[in-house]
């Protein structure tokens, strides 16, 4: 090792004079503290704003692309396409299904499953139908722990059908069999007790062939239903949800009307395979009231009954949080109203308007959607007119809190404004729904708008990612080389293979096509030097290989024990010796 190159004194100090024990290298270890920008678990940090559509007012990392797309990633003109619904795949993150309502054509009320997947966090995609030719709608998409992913289908007799996909959506089982209704909403058991992967289906009492039963479950994930029950009068229009210890939760409005009656069934026994789920019943006063249409949304939805629970190991874990879009008391439309229980949904706190436009005649607020990341992180978007002068104009929305919903960001405008009532496809609406999923380091929204002048499906990314599941922003990977990007496409390397976007046919840890580097060379600009020797001092000591799932998601651990240590130390102080790679 030549300690007479120009290095930082940090760097000085840890390599001249030989390997120094662990204990000397703590100083270099990237901690998490609370401090770092980028590792924050809480509200989203605005950074400069990404990829956005024309006309966008945004702050912070925001990227949209749209989903219904040619294989030339343009806009299809006379279709349209809502009520999506989306799915990452947990193992590889930048693997996300997205399904919705296609109409091939807006002359024609026929609707199709319109699928699409993206193996590059959503940056392009692969569009198509389920079944062609069939008449499906109403799409819901889940992903259970090991990555599989369901798509609950309905079709136009009004009984459900299920396709599975494994490789994230590439491609797709089934049809089989399921039990479901008009409109039916799954949720899956990610837990690691004896539910897990079970899947729940709830359902409408309207558009039903199985009355009064509006419940089912598949122990199988996804390919055998069975256990139709009866939970209650909750569920329609609503969605569903499974809490920290297997317990099922739906919310949701008793029948098709308008009503100011909320009401949460919860099933403490739905994670057992050997009982047929019992459920509770809670009233919860949202204040205001359900409707079906009005301006922005005729014959549609103003928004669906929210629920989600917090599953994390935090002083939140099973405090449950329901959403609704709402026709509040005032000359106000449309609200959108949250409201928590800490006690497991037995009673819940006052609601509260959680958007913070003007009340106006003018404003309404609509299709409320809620998520929550691991960290317990809640996450919302909605439409909204305010300011557009015409009840047609809306812009999507966005707030989050990282204190259970007791207080809220100032809204974020994530989108340009679009005019809801255009390209309607034989229907008057934008569809019913809009879906959300959230991680640690930001969210992910499906929605559909109308900015070409149709209905189309569009993907939207808030925060940052980590694709590599090394617990670091891509970001930061990229920029200083811990897991590089040679194809430019905004995705670590390591994901690019694990998704398969990329192939490494040599198992060098690189994608195939990117320029020729060695062991060391963490920046891949074809020398080992100082820039990598810091990049290297980051990891030693600190990452243990076997926490990632990515396989070249540890790029120090040049001998591959799942360690970076000393005998890492050695292959790269030789290669540093050389300067140049082979």
């Amino acid at each position: 090792m030549r300690c007479g190159k120009q290095i930082r004194a940090s760097v000085l100090m840890l390599v001249c004079g030989g390997i120094l024990p662990r204990a000397a290298a703590q100083p270099l270890v990237l901690e998490e503290r609370g401090s770092d920008q980028w590792l924050r678990s809480g509200v989203l940090i605005a950074s400069p704003a990404g990829q956005s559509l024309p006309g966008a007012a945004v702050a912070g990392t925001v990227r949209i692309t749209q989903v219904n797309v040619n294989a030339s990633q343009q806009n299809i003109v006379g279709d349209a396409a809502n009520e999506p619904s989306l799915a990452h795949d947990p193992r590889f993150p930048s693997r996300i299904a997205v399904g919705w309502r296609q109409f091939d054509t807006i002359a024609s009320n026929f609707r199709e499953a319109g699928v699409a997947w993206s193996n590059d966090a959503g940056r392009t995609w692969n569009a198509g139908e389920l079944q062609s030719g069939t008449f499906r709608s109403d799409p819901v998409l889940r992903a259970n722990a090991q990555g599989q992913i369901v798509y609950n289908s309905l079709r136009g007799d009004f009984e459900i059908f299920n396709f599975l996909s494994g490789d994230g959506g590439r491609t797709w089982s089934g049809p089989f069999n399921g039990l479901g209704g008009d409109k039916t909403w799954i949720a899956i058991d990610k837990t690691n007790g004896p539910g897990r992967n079970f899947v729940h289906a709830n359902w409408n009492v309207a558009g039903n062939n199985y009355l009064p039963n509006t419940y089912a479950r598949s122990i199988d994930g996804g390919l055998n239903w069975g256990d139709l029950t009866t939970p209650g009068t909750a569920g329609v229009f609503g969605t569903n949800y499974v809490g920290p210890d297997g317990e099922l939760y739906a919310f949701g409005v008793p029948n098709s009307s308008n009503t100011s009656t909320f009401r949460l069934n919860k099933s403490v026994n739905a994670n057992n395979a050997f009982a047929i789920p019992t459920f509770a019943l809670t009233t919860v006063n949202m204040g205001g009231a359900f409707q079906i249409g009005g301006t922005p949304n005729p014959a549609g939805l103003i928004g669906q009954p929210q629920v989600i629970v917090d599953t994390s190991n935090g002083p939140r874990r099973g405090w449950v949080y329901v959403l609704a879009t709402i026709n509040p008391p005032t000359v106000d439309n449309g609200d959108i109203h949250f409201a928590r229980s800490t006690n497991g949904g037995t009673t819940f706190e006052p609601a509260q308007r959680i958007n913070p436009e003007p009340i106006s005649a003018n404003s309404w607020q609509w299709f409320g959607t809620m998520g929550i990341a691991p960290n317990g992180r809640l996450d919302v978007v909605y439409n909204s007119t305010d300011g557009t002068g015409n009840l047609a104009i809306s812009k999507l929305m966005y707030v989050s809190s990282d204190d259970g919903g007791t207080s809220w960001t100032e809204p974020l405008q994530l989108t340009g404004t679009f005019n809801s009532t255009i390209g309607w496809p034989n229907q008057n609406k934008l569809g019913d729904y809009y879906d959300i999923e959230s991680d640690d380091l930001g969210t992910s929204v499906i929605m559909a708008a109308t900015f070409t002048g149709g209905q189309d499906v569009y993907y939207i990314r808030v925060g940052d990612e980590d694709n590599n599941r090394n617990g670091r922003p891509d970001s930061i990977d990229i920029a200083n080389g811990f897991d590089p990007d040679c194809n430019s496409n905004g995705v670590p390397d390591s994901a690019d293979i694990a998704s398969g976007f990329s192939t490494d046919l040599d198992l060098d840890g690189r994608p195939d096509g990117c320029a020729a580097s060695c062991a060391g060379d963490f920046n891949l600009d074809g020398n080992v030097d100082d820039a990598d020797f810091v990049m290297f001092a980051f990891s030693y000591n600190v990452l243990l290989c076997s926490e990632t799932s990515m396989p070249a998601g540890c790029r120090a651990d040049l001998n591959s024990d799942t360690a970076v240590d000393d005998l890492d130390f050695v292959i790269f102080a030789a290669a540093y010796e050389a300067l140049l790679c082979p």
